[in-house]
């Protein structure tokens, strides 16, 4: 699977990136943590079990170290369980984001102390929700006050731990009758396995909604309804100041306990949804493309339609390789909160539907490719799965086909951050230009798509309002139709003075379909020169709690032809371990005034995957002309080599940089070095 959200396109706009780039001669390794005089290091250990429901498997995170400002990052088992170092004093707040074995996004919190040292601390949705509700805020925002004011963290993180326990108990004791947990459960400190069972279980039947964006409450529902709340957990908005208002309880009737139980039991019983994602990694193992789509081809469901394919043409398209290559590797089956569907109205359909019998017939669940799910569809994110043939009885015993995300057009919301001295971060927005007249898959083109959701807000409006700026829609354009769909997108640049500077075939302007939306702090400090921005320029307002909900509705003309939902899963943590970025190794030759071919070298994490080389050649003694190539390299590549088409630089007076781009932990992650 390839992203296909890759980052160049030759646009005088590149040039605006030079100022800041200029000093990133320290490259792709530099740190983007905050530190302060470190104390004594304490040389403990946290361990624990990071998931949710499903184990997150070889999954990263880090543990800010509340002394020092540091952050360790740390990467899980195959079985779900971690184990770092500490050499600070702490506290201790742990992060995970990624995708769990399930292929459902993950952003999970969890607090320590020394004290922990050497026993459990468990990283869950669990642990997410009850430090956010001793801490008065989301935990994402928990983050950002301690970075922000890294010297009063430890007091900060001090003071909601004393109330951990407490809160705990007070959780435990609300959760409704249908979801128990064992005497004495304590959220952080209990050990359990990721098995489906017990505790794990209780994580398979809930969906947790995080406080933020609008919202004043963690809200936790049934997987069975989704849209209905069986506990609302408050927060107070006010960093280490715990609600005193109670939690509220709902009812899980008796309908839904068994709807959530069917459904639990075909999410996770082996013959069930799980034989389907083992067949669809089968067929991706098989050793041609002519195997891989026999093996796939059962599977396929006759309504199956996923970014505007039908079932006919996504088996012709997998037989020329061009939709997963061979060995690719997929996981899948976790409950999705809702229907991908295009839908009318205000909310999306639910995520499941059952018979009379409260047996499952359909459900959506999610579905990720190389550890990545992007919100669309077989590429990574949400489809629906059909059941039919089951026993009326047991509900189970049926056989599962794979439907697609019902979609005529494709989308992603995506976070997105870059390393070293040229740092920054935002949100992807992604309307490609396979949904254009250009493309076979489209039964109607579209000439702009409108992107709602938290944190799309005007720069004026923030810096007058800050997070209670009101959020705007951001109009993109789909990318050039004559351009290749694997090596296009717009320039991260997109604090333009002009925002609405590009256009489509029909004249419709917008926003170019395939863009950083860069945060509004960023702008903020980029607010002279070429491409400043002024209050009607759209950014990102960073506090935008992951777990909100972006409408995407795409139009011909003036006419709304489809609408669905993304919901965004991890937002740009405040401060990304270095450690995450591809670190670029060399870039060959130099310089040269005539056409050339250069190498690039870079080494990356463990579970990443490559997806997009720039080079980005300025020479300022021949006015400053830019000239950027894209390569696509395959997902383990190391190393590309690009021909320039033109280059006028001279050796010892141009200024040029290259880009890797990797996906890790469920975001794009932009590595930058001079050379």
């Amino acid at each position: 699977m390839k992203l296909k959200i890759s980052h160049w396109t030759k646009t005088p706009m590149v040039m605006a990136i030079l100022p800041v780039l200029l000093v990133a001669c320290g490259g792709a390794g530099s740190s983007s943590s905050t530190s302060t005089t470190s104390p004594k290091a304490s040389g403990i250990t946290l361990s624990g079990v990071v998931a949710s429901g499903y184990p997150v498997i070889n999954g990263g995170g880090y543990v800010l170290d509340a002394s020092t400002g540091n952050t360790i990052p740390f990467t899980t088992n195959s079985s779900g369980n971690y184990s770092v170092s500490a050499t600070g004093q702490g506290p201790f707040l742990l992060h995970v984001i990624g995708v769990n074995s399930g292929g459902s996004p993950v952003n999970m919190y969890s607090l320590a102390t020394t004290g922990n040292a050497n026993s459990t601390t468990n990283i869950t949705p669990l642990t997410d929700i009850v430090l956010g509700y001793s801490s008065g805020v989301s935990t994402q925002s928990l983050e950002s006050a301690c970075t922000g004011n890294i010297s009063a963290c430890p007091a900060l993180l001090n003071t909601i731990y004393g109330k951990l326990s407490a809160a705990n108990t007070t959780f435990v004791a609300a959760v409704p009758a249908g979801l128990s947990f064992p005497s004495g459960y304590n959220v952080f400190t209990t050990p359990f396995t990721a098995n489906h069972t017990g505790v794990d279980l209780v994580m398979d039947q809930i969906i947790v909604t995080p406080a933020g964006s609008g919202a004043s409450s963690y809200i936790v529902s049934s997987i069975s309804a989704p849209t209905t709340p069986v506990m609302t957990v408050p927060t107070t908005g006010t960093a280490g100041t715990q609600s005193t208002t109670s939690i509220t309880t709902g009812t899980i009737s008796t309908a839904q306990a068994a709807q959530a139980a069917n459904l639990s039991s075909v999410l996770t019983t082996t013959t069930e949804i799980p034989k389907v994602f083992a067949t669809l990694q089968s067929a991706l193992n098989q050793a041609t493309y002519p195997l891989l789509v026999t093996t796939l081809t059962p599977l396929i469901d006759v309504s199956f339609l996923d970014d505007g394919q039908s079932g006919a043409t996504f088996l012709t398209q997998s037989g020329l390789g061009n939709e997963f290559p061979l060995g690719e590797t997929v996981t899948g089956g976790a409950i999705a909160p809702y229907s991908s569907a295009p839908f009318t109205g205000v909310t999306p359909a639910p995520n499941a539907t059952f018979d009379a019998g409260n047996c499952v017939t359909s459900v959506w669940v999610h579905i990720a490719n190389h550890g990545v799910n992007l919100g669309s569809g077989m590429q990574g994110g949400i489809i629906k799965l059909i059941d039919t043939g089951y026993n009326p009885t047991t509900c189970l015993g049926g056989s599962w086909t794979i439907a697609g995300n019902q979609r005529n057009y494709k989308s992603t919301v995506l976070a997105e951050s870059w390393s070293g001295a040229a740092s920054r971060s935002g949100l992807h927005l992604h309307v490609p230009n396979t949904s254009t007249a250009a493309s076979s898959r489209q039964p109607n083109p579209y000439t702009k798509a409108v992107i709602g959701g938290a944190g799309l807000v005007a720069y004026g409006d923030w810096q007058i309002n800050g997070n209670n700026a009101t959020p705007i829609p951001v109009t993109l354009t789909p990318a050039d139709p004559n351009l290749n769909s694997d090596s296009y997108i717009q320039d991260p640049y997109y604090s333009s003075s002009t925002p609405n500077s590009y256009y489509a075939a029909d004249g419709s302007t917008g926003i170019e379909g395939n863009s950083l939306l860069v945060s509004c702090t960023w702008v903020a400090s980029h607010t002279s020169g070429w491409g400043a921005a002024t209050p009607t320029t759209p950014c990102f307002n960073a506090n935008a709690v992951a777990g909100s909900d972006y409408t995407v509705s795409f139009y011909n003309g003036a006419t709304l032809v489809e609408t669905h939902m993304e919901r965004l899963q991890v937002t740009p943590p405040a401060s990304v371990p270095a450690s995450w970025f591809a670190t670029i190794t060399g870039v060959s030759p130099a310089g040269s005034t005539s056409p050339i071919s250069v190498t690039v070298n870079w080494t990356k994490p463990t579970g990443s995957y490559s997806n997009a080389v720039l080079l980005n050649m300025n020479d300022s003694a021949n006015g400053q002309t830019v000239n950027n190539t894209y390569y696509g390299p395959n997902i383990n590549d190391v190393t590309a080599t690009v021909t320039m088409g033109h280059y006028y630089g001279t050796p010892g007076t141009n200024t040029s940089y290259a880009f890797v781009q990797t996906v890790y932990n469920n975001m794009s992650l932009i590595a930058v070095a001079a050379f």
